[in-house]
């Protein structure tokens, strides 16, 4: 889907857990994230539900399983995905892409955000669209 980018991140497992780097570290370098924030999801709990005007924003879930719902505001193209516990990946929503994600297991899923707009609570860059109810 134009507009939505999911990287498998390289991960380093061992007996204590794992390890990965979840933002691009040239984008990082070069000072092109300007918010970077986590969220918590208990069991049922959905987050997101609205797109970005301005911002592309990326996103690492952790923990599962979480189910992604994606559409592209231009075409009505959606895209469901579950993304399990086990998985790292990098989610990338470019500006007009709307996405939500739901916790569907049982216990907390987290969501590490980064974007390169900086968050303004007067104007937030959001724009509600329910794909999850």
């Amino acid at each position: 889907m134009k507009g939505l980018s999911i990287i498998e991140l390289e991960v380093s497992r061992d007996a204590r857990g794992w390890n990965t780097h979840p933002l691009d570290e040239t984008a990082l370098r070069d000072g092109k994230f300007a918010n970077v924030h986590i969220v918590s999801m208990e069991p049922g709990a959905i987050r997101g539900n609205h797109r970005h005007g301005r911002q592309t924003e990326h996103v690492l879930i952790v923990g599962g399983p979480t189910l992604l719902a994606v559409e592209d505001e231009d075409t009505g193209e959606r895209f469901e995905r579950i993304f399990y516990s086990h998985e790292q990946f990098r989610l990338t929503f470019e500006p007009g892409i709307a996405h939500a994600f739901k916790n569907i297991g049982e216990g907390a899923v987290y969501l590490l955000c980064a974007s390169d707009l900086a968050f303004n609570p007067d104007s937030p860059d959001t724009e509600r669209a329910a794909l999850i109810e």
